[in-house]
Formats: C-alpha cells, structure tokens, sequence
C-alpha cells in the first residue's frame, strides 16, 4: 500500500513523510531533520517557502492561506527567514520534549519553555471550531501572519505531550495486536538508521 505523495513536495525529500506518515503532524515534522538523532544533521527543509510548501501537503494550512503566506514571506524575507529559524529550534525542542516523554524522563525545561512561549505567541493565529468529538484547534485561515505555519505544529505537539497515550515502550505489545501493525511494519522496514556509518 503506498499513499500519494501532495504535488506540493512531490521532488522534495519531505516526501517520505507521506510514505510512512507518524499519525500525527508534530511527529512527522520532527521526522523531517535528524540534527538531534544522529550525527550528520540532515536538515531536509532550507527555507520558509519548503516548510510552507510541506505544511500545505498535510493539509496543516489551506492551499489559498498557503498563497497569502508565499505572498507575505516574498515582500518580508528577513521576516521569513526569523520565523522559519524559530521553526527548526522549535521542532528541535518538540523532539527532545516527546522523546523524554516516551522515555518516561522529565524534559528539559529550556524545551519545555521554548514550546511554550511559541504556543503562546502564535494563538492569536488560532481558532477553536467544533469537531465531532467537541472542539479542536486550527489556524486561522484569515491568519497571514507568518507565525501561522507555526501553530499546526505547536498545537500537534501540546496535544501529544498532554495525552496519556501508554509509553513507547508499553505501546509496542499494543501495536502488535493493532490493526495498523503490517503498514507499520512496512514502514519500519523503509527508516534510514542515520546513527550506521556510510
């Protein structure tokens, strides 16, 4: 079984996130740089437009915010380059944050702190809708604020780091019995070990 891969990132090596997606939008942005995971630090985005570009894919911002966002970081590029900064230390802190987390450990409280100080400066480019299960965050599809691209990712990652979802350790029997195990499986099978030489 293979998804399909958004036009957006079709060539753009953020794509094998839509291969062996994690499920969760933080989980795979955490996927897309390995600066804290190996010792190559693979970065697969190089700029604001890349990250845009792949948030759009996921569905995270809509395609028509997605255009006034290209159109705001083309007449503020210094801007743009700020926000897309704060974006890979924010992933780099979320990573550490879930890893701990899965690990049973106590996060850094730099981490900690660098998420929530995002997550406070980018809810004016939230909303609260309601949703079947009651109500959610989304971006505010009005929002042309660059911070915008920001808030997907920070509401993903506050939301896994507050559910009480089993350990990863505890969780690995509970994917042996799920149905999703073989795709999983699949997709174990497709992850580069960056810690191997070569």
């Amino acid at each position: 079984m293979s998804n399909p891969i958004p036009a957006p990132v079709r060539d753009h090596v953020s794509a094998e996130t839509f291969k062996c997606p994690a499920g969760e939008l933080a989980l795979d942005y955490c996927n897309t740089g390995q600066g804290i995971r190996g010792t190559r630090g693979i970065e697969w985005f190089n700029s604001f437009g890349e990250l845009l570009n792949w948030l759009e894919a996921t569905d995270a911002v809509s395609r028509k915010q997605a255009a006034a966002l290209r159109k705001r970081a083309e007449r503020s590029p210094e801007e743009a380059r700020k926000v897309f900064a704060r974006a890979l230390a924010v992933r780099e802190a979320i990573a550490r944050v879930l890893i701990a987390k899965t690990a049973e450990q106590k996060p850094l409280d730099g981490d900690l702190r660098l998420v929530e100080r995002e997550y406070v400066h980018t809810a004016p480019c939230g909303r609260l809708v309601p949703s079947d299960d009651g109500f959610h965050w989304t971006v505010d599809s009005e929002a042309d604020e660059l911070d915008a691209v920001l808030r997907p990712l920070l509401e993903s990652a506050v939301s896994l780091a507050r559910s009480r979802r089993p350990s990863y350790a505890a969780s690995r029997a509970w994917l042996r019995n799920s149905p999703a195990n073989q795709r999983l499986q699949a997709c174990a099978r497709t992850i580069v070990d960056d810690t191997r030489a070569g």
